[in-house]
């Protein structure tokens, strides 16, 4: 039994369809399928970036009636009105080998086998090739130029964070000159004028001070040229106040002093302290009172010019 001619409705008359496949291995193909003349022409490109390639070949009337279902078709014409529908339904796969890539039509009719296309890999012309260089070199310049706007991109972004680097450190100098000067206002000392010698001092106070205890604040308690300079006006001011400091100025220049957490009192005995210490600035140093200190810092008490601050 002969299979029908497709009718004269059923003929293509745009002779030519450009569709893509993915082939078993997972690249995409572009296929160009077409009438020339009295043969099929197909040609496909492994659309792989710039490294394409190309495979080509052309199916004379003859060759393809050898497949009992086209035998009966007269033209190519006829043949693509076959082809073109199964190519819309997706019924048509690719296969690559070596140096060939099969293409296979699955044909509707079970009694015939599915008609395959092999097309042979085609080497590439100069033309080809110089059209790929120069794609090559298209696309690195534009990576370069990218690069570059990149490059001005973070020189802007350096720049930028300099200058917000510059601020920081105007506004943190300008913060640490107004916490010094707030410092020195606290710090209400005739003898002391040193940001310097605070905190030296400071930082020794920092170690001994409780963890519940709140900041260092300073109040002046005592003042030899203002509350006189005997030593009852000294233990009227002072004794039984707890975190006492003390600075001596001696009539040579040389500033010295002594801290106690205990504070004083006019009983004559010597309590202990572990918290206590004297200091010299000197030589910037510290010295951890002992009992013959303490005593010996009694009796400096009661014959020099000092100022005691007492600090909350």
């Amino acid at each position: 039994m002969e299979a029908p001619k497709p009718s004269n409705q059923n003929l293509i008359k745009n002779k030519e369809k450009i569709f893509e496949l993915i082939s078993n291995k997972g690249n995409k193909f572009i296929i160009t399928v077409l009438n020339k003349q009295s043969s099929l022409l197909i040609i496909s490109i492994l659309n792989n970036d710039l490294n394409k390639r190309y495979y080509e070949n052309i199916f004379s009337l003859e060759k393809i009636k050898e497949n009992k279902a086209f035998a009966f078709y007269e033209s190519i014409d006829e043949i693509l009105s076959e082809l073109f529908p199964l190519i819309d339904k997706k019924e048509v796969k690719i296969i690559e080998e070596t140096k060939f890539i099969k293409i296979n039509f699955t044909l509707p009719l079970k009694k015939f086998k599915n008609i395959e296309f092999n097309l042979n890999e085609k080497e590439k012309s100069d033309s080809d090739k110089i059209n790929e260089l120069y794609n090559i070199v298209i696309n690195q310049n534009n990576e370069i130029n990218e690069l570059k706007k990149e490059q001005i991109n973070l020189k802007n972004e350096i720049k930028d964070l300099k200058i917000r680097i510059n601020t920081l450190e105007i506004q943190n100098k300008e913060n640490e000159k107004k916490k010094e000067l707030q410092i020195l206002k606290n710090f209400d000392s005739e003898i002391i004028q040193s940001i310097n010698d605070i905190q030296f001092i400071i930082e020794r106070l920092e170690k001994i001070k409780n963890k519940n205890e709140k900041e260092l604040s300073f109040n002046l308690l005592f003042r030899a040229t203002k509350d006189g300079k005997k030593g009852k006006d000294f233990h009227n001011k002072c004794d039984g106040k707890i975190n006492q400091l003390i600075f001596i100025k001696t009539s040579n220049g040389n500033i010295f002093g002594g801290f106690t957490k205990i504070g004083f009192n006019s009983s004559g005995n010597c309590i202990k302290d572990d918290n206590a210490f004297v200091f010299s600035f000197f030589k910037k140093k510290f010295i951890i009172l002992k009992k013959e200190i303490l005593l010996f810092l009694k009796f400096l008490i009661k014959v020099l010019v000092f100022i005691v601050l007492i600090f909350i």
